[in-house]
């Protein structure tokens, strides 16, 4: 995400601050930063995981097909 653009839905609830360089979240876990390039992962029941680029692409592959 790079900030340019809405959020999903999903995500609204969870954002405090848009700045211009980043979001805040207030996660079950507290508040986390998340900064462009990295990834937002809604894992359920209102866990939300911020992933770096390299963490996310070695824990998630593209589906084809689908």
């Amino acid at each position: 995400m790079d900030f340019k653009y809405p959020y999903p839905d999903w995500l609204e609830r969870h954002v405090v601050v848009r700045g211009e360089f980043g979001l805040d979240l207030c996660t079950k876990f507290g508040k986390v930063t998340v900064r462009p390039g990295q990834w937002i992962v809604n894992a359920g029941k209102g866990n939300i995981h911020v992933l770096d680029p390299d963490v996310f692409h070695a824990e998630y592959a593209a589906v084809k097909d689908a």
